[in-house]
């Protein structure tokens, strides 16, 4: 102070506290030891309330400019993490996004569906669109699909049989269980 000749430390940007050491933010902003974030992408310093936002995926503080926001959860997920989805053409975080289970094209989860064959088992898999088949004997999407014998037409594998006779694999509705075995229509 000019004036008085009383010193009287900067304080910080983001907490208001006296500083011991002063730090500068890529902003100019004077922060104390405690204040002091840093990009993982571009290890640029950065005051609390400039911010860094911790990626949903790997957990890493990344600024503004170094990470992306997803719009389905609203977090910033840094670059490495992040990705158009090509259905929607949304940049979405990898934590949003699946992969589908067939084909390995990830996109959000909203657009894939849960494999039915495969729901009862420890591993749920989804799938896209473009890989699911809608059985017609139980009307369910899979991916996991054979072709029935009689028909021709494709089932999910719940739903196929094999003939104990002849041996043929056959859809719901082409077969018959007696005495718990199945039996084709020929």
């Amino acid at each position: 102070n000019r004036y008085n000749g009383a010193l009287r430390r900067p304080t910080c940007y983001a907490c208001g506290q006296e500083t011991t050491q002063v730090a500068l933010d890529r902003n100019g902003h004077i922060i104390c030891d405690a204040c002091i974030a840093q990009c993982a992408t571009c290890q640029d310093i950065l005051c609390e309330r400039c911010g860094v936002a911790l990626c949903p995926v790997c957990g890493q503080q990344n600024c503004e400019d170094c990470s992306r926001l997803c719009w389905a959860c609203g977090e910033r997920a840094c670059a490495d993490h992040s990705s158009i989805c090509p259905v929607c053409g949304d940049e979405v975080c990898h934590a949003c996004q699946a992969e589908c289970a067939s084909c390995g094209v990830r996109q959000c989860r909203s657009h894939l569906r849960v494999d039915h064959v495969r729901a009862g088992q420890q591993v749920t898999e989804f799938i896209c669109a473009d890989c699911s088949i809608r059985c017609p004997g139980c009307q369910q999407f899979s991916a996991h699909t054979g072709i029935c014998s009689a028909s021709g037409q494709r089932f999910c594998t719940n739903c196929l049989a094999t003939c104990a006779q002849c041996g043929k694999q056959v859809g719901l509705g082409f077969y018959q269980a007696i005495n718990d075995k199945t039996y084709c229509l020929d």
